[in-house]
């Protein structure tokens, strides 16, 4: 994720919403908060993580596992 505004961001939180037959089963780079049976992960950063100058990144990866076809989560960060 990169902070493409002009201010600095201090804390960020991205919730991605899989579908039912989707299930979390673990990340880094984060926070990892889990409901709805693995199928919402809601992470948020860490204390070196955190603070985000305008252009700056952070990274975070995650892995699960699905059944049927995949469907591509919906994305939105705070």
């Amino acid at each position: 994720m990169t902070n493409d505004g002009t201010a600095a961001v201090s804390g960020w939180k991205v919730t991605l919403d899989f579908s039912a037959d989707t299930a979390f089963d673990s990340g880094w780079g984060g926070n990892f908060d889990v409901s709805g049976n693995g199928s919402r992960v809601t992470l948020s950063n860490l204390e070196w993580n955190g603070n985000l100058q305008p252009g700056a990144s952070a990274s975070f990866g995650l892995q699960g596992t699905h059944s049927g076809n995949y469907v591509e989560p919906m994305c939105s960060v705070n």
